[in-house]
C-alpha cells in the first residue's frame, strides 16, 4: 500500500498489447482464442471501422489507428511488484460506432502504476460489424458477445500477467457503461466479474428484438446491396448516410434480453455522471443560455436517471452500489461535460495534448485533479468499497458523493 503515494515519476508499469482474445467471421459470434503473451512492441491497435467520432470538438482528434474487422484484442498495463494485483477491465464509449480499446486515451499505465491494478482495455465490433441484427440472430448482439468473451478470456489467462482471476471489475464510459448495463441484464455478469463502475451511462433502453431489426432493415437499405459481399469501407458509408438519431436514441447498441429472462445478477456497482454530462450534446443544437439549460435538463434525464436507476437496481438485486457526480470543470464553455472523466484516469499527456474540455489546463493540474477519481477506482477495485485519499469508506447514501 505505501507505493501508491510514491511520485508518479517512481512508478513502473509493463503494458503488453495485440493480444487476440477472440476471432469472428463477419456478423458472426465470437470464438475464444487460446491464450498468446503479445508483445510489449506490438504496434496499437487494430480497432474496428468506423467514421470519424462527432465529438472530436470535445475530446480532440482520435489517434489514427490501424482499422479492420479482426479488432478482437486487448492490452494489458502490469504494474511493478509481485501480484496477483486486482484487475480492472475497461470498456470504451463512442456511442457504439467510435473509439478502440488501444486508444491512446485508454491506456492504463498510470492507473495501474498509481493504484497497483492491473488493466486491460479491449477492442469490441462497432456500429453494423457489431450490432447487425440479421434474421435468424438469438441471443446477445456480437458486440456484446466480444466484450463478454474479453472478460472470459481475462478470467481465464489474466494471472499469467500479474493480476488476480478472483477479483475482476469491469468498468466503463457512456456507450462502455452501457454496454456493462446490458451484460448485467443478460445475465452473464457474475461469471465475468466481480464488481462494476459504469461513468456516465446513459438511460437508453436497450432496442427490442423488433427495433434492433427494424435498424438493420434501415441499415441495409441505404446499403443497397449484400452486406455480407460489401466492403467494409461500404458499410461504414451506409451507417453514416443515415439519418441522425436524438441523443436519447441510440441506433446501434446491444438488443434486450427477451422478456421472462433470468433475474440480472447482483452486482456491487459505482456509477455516476458529470455535472454537465450532456450540456455538449445541447451545444449541437443550440447555443448560449438556451443550450445550457437544455444541458441541465438533458443531464438529469440521461446521465443522472442512468446512475440512479443503475444503483437502484444494483440494490433491489441484493447488491451494495454507490453514487458519485464529478464537478472538475476546467473550461467555462465546455463545463464539466461529457468525456471530461477520461483524462482523469487514463491516457497521459501526450495523449490528451488539446483536449478542448480541458482548455489548455496543465498536465499537472489535470493528474491531480483525477487523484480523487483514481483513488475512488482503486479502493473499489480493491476492497469493494470506494473510499477517498485518506482511506474513509463511502457512505452508500441517495446523494451523490462529489468528486472534484
Amino acid at each position: 500500500m505505501a507505493n501508491l503515494k510514491q511520485p508518479m515519476a517512481n512508478l513502473k508499469t509493463t503494458t503488453v498489447r495485440g493480444i487476440c482474445y477472440a476471432t469472428a467471421d463477419r456478423f458472426g459470434p465470437p470464438a475464444i482464442a487460446p491464450f498468446a503473451p503479445g508483445s510489449s512492441t506490438c504496434p496499437r491497435g487494430p480497432v474496428c471501422f468506423q467514421a470519424p467520432s462527432k465529438l472530436a470538438f470535445l475530446t480532440g482528434t482520435q489517434a489514427s489507428l490501424a482499422m479492420s474487422e479482426d479488432c478482437l484484442r486487448l492490452s494489458i498495463a502490469t504494474p511493478a511488484g509481485a501480484g496477483p494485483h486486482p484487475v480492472v477491465v475497461w470498456i470504451h464509449g463512442g456511442a457504439y460506432v467510435a473509439g478502440g480499446g488501444d486508444l491512446p486515451w485508454y491506456d492504463g499505465a498510470r492507473l495501474a502504476a498509481e493504484q497497483k491494478l492491473v488493466i486491460v482495455s479491449i477492442s469490441y465490433r462497432l456500429g453494423p460489424f457489431g450490432y447487425l441484427r440479421l434474421p435468424g440472430a438469438s441471443g446477445p448482439s456480437n458486440g456484446l458477445l466480444d466484450q463478454i468473451t474479453a472478460l472470459r478470456w481475462v478470467r481465464r489467462h489474466i494471472g499469467a500477467f500479474g493480476g488476480d482471476p478472483a477479483n475482476i471489475t469491469v468498468a466503463g464510459q457512456s456507450a462502455g457503461a452501457h454496454s456493462i448495463s446490458a451484460i448485467i441484464a443478460w445475465g452473464e455478469a457474475k461469471p465475468l466479474f466481480d464488481r462494476a463502475i459504469l461513468m456516465s451511462c446513459p438511460a437508453v433502453p436497450l432496442p427490442s428484438e423488433d427495433a434492433a431489426h427494424a435498424t438493420a432493415d434501415e441499415f441495409l437499405r441505404s446499403l443497397g446491396g449484400d452486406a455480407f459481399a460489401a466492403t467494409a469501407a461500404e458499410l461504414v458509408a451506409a451507417h453514416s448516410a443515415l439519418p441522425p438519431r436524438a441523443v436519447t436514441d441510440l441506433r446501434w447498441a446491444p438488443v434486450a434480453p427477451p422478456s421472462g429472462g433470468r433475474m440480472p445478477d447482483a452486482v456491487d456497482t459505482l456509477a455516476g455522471w458529470t455535472r454537465d454530462d450532456a450540456f455538449p450534446f445541447a451545444l449541437m443544437t443550440t447555443t448560449g443560455q438556451q443550450a445550457r439549460a437544455e444541458g441541465r435538463r438533458l443531464t438529469q434525464k440521461i446521465f443522472e436517471r442512468g446512475a440512479r436507476f443503475t444503483v437502484e437496481s444494483a440494490r433491489e438485486a441484493g447488491a451494495r452500489a454507490w453514487l458519485y457526480r464529478l464537478d472538475c470543470a476546467p473550461t467555462r464553455e465546455l463545463g464539466a461535460g461529457h468525456c471530461i472523466d477520461l483524462p482523469l484516469i487514463l491516457g497521459d499527456a501526450d495523449a490528451w495534448r488539446g483536449m478542448p474540455l480541458l482548455g489548455g489546463l496543465p498536465w499537472e493540474e489535470v493528474d491531480a485533479a483525477g487523484r480523487s477519481m483514481r483513488d475512488m477506482i482503486g479502493s473499489f477495485a480493491r476492497t469493494g468499497a470506494p473510499a477517498d485519499i485518506a482511506g474513509r469508506m463511502w457512505s452508500m447514501s441517495n446523494s451523490p458523493r462529489r468528486v472534484p
